[in-house]
C-alpha cells in the first residue's frame, strides 16, 4: 500500500501579515498598497515596487497614518 501525502507549495517570503492580495492606491500623489481599499492597512511601495514597512491603515475608506497619531 502507498501512503500519498500533499505538500504545500512554498509561498513566496513576502511580508504580507497574512493578508491576501494586495491592491496599489494613491494617497496625495504617492503610491502605497492595501488590502483592502476601504478598511484594510497601508504600507509603503518599496522603490522596487515592493510592499514595505506598515505606515497606516483605511477606515471607511479615509487613511489614518501612524505617525500622524503621535
Amino acid at each position: 500500500a502507498s501512503i500519498e501525502t500533499e505538500t504545500k507549495p512554498e509561498e513566496p517570503e513576502e511580508e504580507e501579515d497574512d493578508e491576501g492580495e494586495l491592491f496599489e492606491i494613491e494617497i496625495d500623489d504617492k503610491t502605497y498598497c492595501t488590502n483592502d481599499d476601504q478598511n484594510g492597512f497601508i504600507w509603503e511601495m518599496t522603490e522596487e515596487g515592493e510592499q514595505g514597512e506598515k505606515v497606516g491603515y483605511l477606515k471607511d475608506g479615509d487613511a489614518f497614518f501612524y505617525e500622524d497619531e503621535n
